[in-house]
C-alpha cells in the first residue's frame, strides 16, 4: 500500500503545483484537500509527520522558487548569459535565475552567423527576450511544450552581431575542456557515453542506435547511475565504517550528477540508490516499487512539469516494468529473465519508436542483450582513460576501433520497418492487448493467441487504412512565414516537393521532416525550389541528408517541363518570361501542374510585374488551386492577375 499512497500523494502535490500557478485561491483549495487526504489516510499509521515533513519541504522549495526574480528583457540592450547546457544546434542560457532558450545559429540581413561556446561559458550578446517561436503541428513533436516542461518560455533574440564569449572557471568547464584534448574520436565517444553530450560526429553514432531501437544504451540514465554505483560499492568495500562509505559513494555520484547537469533520470537514479542502501545499513526492508515511487514523488516535487514528456514516461515506464519482472518471476533461469525483460520492454517501447523516429527495428532485442554489456565495458575504459589519460593509446584506441566495426556490422544487418504517424487510439488498443498477453502469460493456450491474433489484425489494418491513401494528395506544409508544399501520389508511389520553407525552434527536427516521416514518405522524387530566399531553402540540406531526392530544380537552370513518374508533365510557364534583370522573387519558377481534371499553379514569390509578363504570355488558363504569390504580400496578387 506504500506505493500506491506515495503516487496518490506525488500527483496531489503535482496538481497543487500546477493549479497554484493561476490563482492562489485554487492553490490553497488543493492544498485544504491535501491536508484532508493526509490526515485520513497516514495518521492512523503512525507515519503521517513523515509526508508532512515533505509536503513542508516542497512548500518551502515553491515558495523560495515563486520569489525568485526573473528577468525579461525587453527591450534591446547588452545581456550577460551563462551557458548551463548544450544541445545541437541550441544552448540553454542563464541570467540570473532564469533560463533561456538559444540557438547557436542565426541569422541577421539574411548572412548566417554561428555562436560557438562550452559549458559555463559567460556570453556577452546583445539582443533581447521574446516569447518562444514555435509552430506546433498535430503531426509533429512539440518543442515549445518539451521547453515550457523545462520552465523555459523565453529565447534570446540577438539584433547585432556583437557576441564575446568568455571562457568559463568552474570545475565542470574545466573537465570539460581537458576532455576537448582528446583526439577527435576518443572525445567523441567520452562525450556521448559518459556526459551524454553530442556533436556532429556522434549525432551520427546516436542516429546509427536510434535505428537500431537502443538509443536508451547511449543516453546517459539510470541504467549507468546503476551500474556506477555497483562499481564504487565493490570498490569501496575495503572500506570498513559503513556510513563513511555511504557519503564517498554519494559525493561521487552527486559529483557526477552536477557533470551531467542535474538531469532528472539521474536524479533519480541516485535517489533510488541512496534508499536501497539506507536500508541495507538499516536492515529493513524496502519493496523496490516504493523506493521507485518515492523517487518519482522526489522529483516530480522539483520539476512537475517533467510528467509530460516523453523521457520522463519512457523512463519511468521503464524502471517499473524491469523492477516489476524482477519481483514477480524470481524463479526464472537469469538468462531467460534477461531475455524476458528485452522482450517485455521491446513490445513496450515499440509505440514510442513509432511516435518518434517513424520506424522501428526488428531485431532491437538481440542487439540489447549483445551490445549492453559492450557498452557498459566501454563506459569503464573511458572512465579510466579520463582519469589516466596516457592509457589512451595502448587501450582505447584499439577498442574504440572494435566499438566502430561492432556498430557498423549491427547498422549493416538491421531491418527496420518505416511507419507512420499513428492516432492515439491505435496505441489505446496496442498497449490493452500488451496488457492481456502480459497478464495472461502464465495461463496462455490457443484460444488467448487467436483472439490476440485477431486483434492485433484489426489494429494494423485500420491503422494502414487511416494512413496511406490511395488518392492524389496536396499539402500546404505549417511553416510559418515561409512555403513549402509536398505532394504526393496514390499510395506514397511517388512525391514531389516545392520549396522547403525556414529553420524552426528546433532546426534538428524540423517541421518539413516531421510531416514527410508522419506520412511515411521517405522518397522524394523532385525538389523544386522557386528561388533562393532563405524562407524557401533553408531546409534542403536537412532533406538531403534525411531522404533520397532524386533530383533538385532551381530557377538558375530552368526547363520547359519536368518528367516525373505518376505525374502528367509539369509545365514552366516561367521559362519563356524574359526575367533577366528581374528582382530574385520576380525569377521565381511558375509551375503548372495538372492532376487529373485539376490544375494547380505554383507562383513562388513573384510580384506584379512578373505576373503582368505570364497575363501577356497567353499561358495561363483556368486554375483550380492558386499558391498566392509572395505570401500574400501586397507586391502581389495584382487584380488583373487574380480575375484572369
Amino acid at each position: 500500500m506504500f506505493s500506491y499512497h506515495i503516487v496518490l500523494i506525488g500527483f496531489l502535490i503535482f496538481l497543487l503545483y500546477f493549479f497554484s500557478s493561476f490563482s492562489i485561491f485554487s492553490g490553497v483549495m488543493l492544498l485544504s484537500f491535501f491536508i484532508l487526504i493526509l490526515y485520513f489516510l497516514f495518521i492512523k499509521k503512525q507515519i503521517w509527520h513523515k509526508f508532512a515533513l515533505l509536503m513542508l519541504v516542497f512548500v518551502g522549495i515553491f515558495t523560495v522558487n515563486a520569489s525568485l526574480p526573473t528577468h525579461n528583457y525587453v527591450r534591446e540592450q547588452t545581456i550577460n548569459l551563462k551557458v548551463s547546457s548544450i544541445h545541437t544546434n541550441y544552448l540553454f542560457v542563464k541570467s540570473g535565475y532564469e533560463t533561456y532558450y538559444l540557438a547557436t545559429h542565426y541569422y541577421l540581413n539574411n548572412q548566417q552567423y554561428t555562436i560557438d561556446s562550452h559549458l559555463d561559458d559567460t556570453l556577452v550578446v546583445y539582443g533581447k527576450t521574446i516569447p518562444l517561436k514555435a509552430i506546433n503541428n498535430f503531426y509533429e513533436f512539440d518543442f515549445k511544450l518539451f521547453l515550457n516542461v523545462s520552465n523555459i518560455t523565453q529565447q534570446i533574440m540577438i539584433t547585432k552581431n556583437q557576441i564575446h564569449v568568455i571562457s568559463g572557471h568552474s570545475i565542470r568547464s574545466m573537465i570539460f575542456n581537458y576532455v576537448n584534448t582528446f583526439p577527435n574520436e576518443i572525445k567523441t565517444w567520452t562525450n556521448l557515453l559518459l556526459f551524454g553530450q553530442q556533436n556532429t560526429d556522434s549525432k551520427l553514432v546516436y542516429n546509427s542506435f536510434i535505428k537500431l531501437g537502443i538509443a536508451p544504451l547511449i543516453v546517459v540514465s539510470g541504467l549507468h547511475i546503476n551500474f556506477l554505483f555497483m562499481i564504487l560499492n565493490k570498490t569501496l568495500t575495503i572500506i570498513k565504517i559503513r556510513i563513511l562509505k555511504i557519503c564517498l559513494i554519494f559525493t561521487c555520484l552527486l559529483f557526477y550528477a552536477y557533470l551531467l547537469n542535474w538531469t532528472i533520470p539521474v536524479i533519480r537514479a541516485i535517489i533510488f540508490c541512496f534508499i536501497g542502501l539506507l536500508a541495507k545499513f538499516s536492515k529493513q526492508t524496502i519493496h523496490p516499487l516504493s523506493s521507485l515511487s518515492f523517487t518519482t514523488f522526489c522529483c516530480l516535487c522539483w520539476q512537475p512539469f517533467q510528467f509530460y514528456t516523453v523521457r520522463f514516461q519512457l523512463s519511468f515506464g521503464i524502471s517499473f516494468l524491469i523492477l516489476f519482472i524482477i519481483h514477480k518471476f524470481k524463479t526464472y533461469n537469469k538468462y531467460w529473465k534477461s531475455l524476458f525483460i528485452s522482450t517485455v520492454l521491446y513490445l513496450f517501447t515499440i509505440p514510442f519508436q513509432w511516435q518518434m523516429n517513424q520506424g522501428f527495428s526488428l531485431f532491437t532485442i538481440i542487439y540489447s542483450l549483445l551490445l549492453t554489456p559492450v557498452i557498459l565495458f566501454y563506459d569503464i575504459v573511458l572512465l579510466l582513460n579520463l582519469i589516466f589519460n596516457p592509457i589512451s593509446s595502448f587501450v582505447v584506441k584499439p577498442s574504440l576501433y572494435i566499438l566502430n566495426i561492432i556498430v557498423d556490422v549491427t547498422t549493416i544487418t538491421n531491418v527496420w520497418i518505416t511507419t507512420f504517424q499513428v492516432d492515439t487510439w491505435v496505441l489505446q488498443l496496442y498497449y490493452l492487448v500488451l496488457g492481456l498477453c502480459f497478464t495472461c502469460f502464465r495461463y496462455f493456450n490457443w484460444r488467448i493467441i487467436t483472439i490476440l491474433a485477431i486483434n492485433c489484425t484489426m489494429i494494423s489494418g485500420l491503422w494502414v487504412a487511416n494512413t496511406i491513401k490511395p488518392f492524389y494528395e496536396l499539402t500546404m506544409i505549417n511553416v510559418g512565414n515561409a512555403m513549402s508544399i509536398i505532394i504526393t501520389s496514390p499510395y506514397n508511389k511517388s512525391a514531389i516537393m516545392i520549396d522547403a520553407g525556414t529553420q524552426d525552434l528546433n532546426p534538428n527536427n524540423p517541421t518539413i521532416g516531421n510531416y514527410l516521416a508522419a506520412k511515411g514518405v521517405t522518397h522524394i522524387n523532385a525538389l523544386f525550389l522557386t528561388h533562393h530566399d532563405l524562407d524557401h531553402v533553408s531546409n534542403v540540406q536537412y532533406l538531403e541528408n534525411h531522404f533520397q531526392i532524386d533530383n533538385i530544380y532551381e530557377n538558375t537552370n530552368q526547363r520547359l517541363q519536368y518528367k516525373i513518374a505518376n505525374f502528367n508533365d509539369i509545365n514552366n510557364l516561367s521559362y519563356n518570361l524574359n526575367t533577366k534583370y528581374a528582382s530574385e522573387n520576380n525569377k521565381s519558377l511558375v509551375l503548372l501542374l495538372q492532376i487529373y481534371q485539376f490544375k494547380i499553379l505554383i507562383t513562388g514569390d513573384i510580384e506584379a510585374s512578373t505576373e503582368n509578363l505570364l497575363i501577356n504570355s497567353g499561358l495561363l488558363t483556368k486554375i483550380n488551386i492558386l499558391q498566392v504569390p509572395h505570401h500574400g504580400s501586397k507586391t502581389s496578387s495584382t487584380i488583373n492577375f487574380t480575375n484572369y
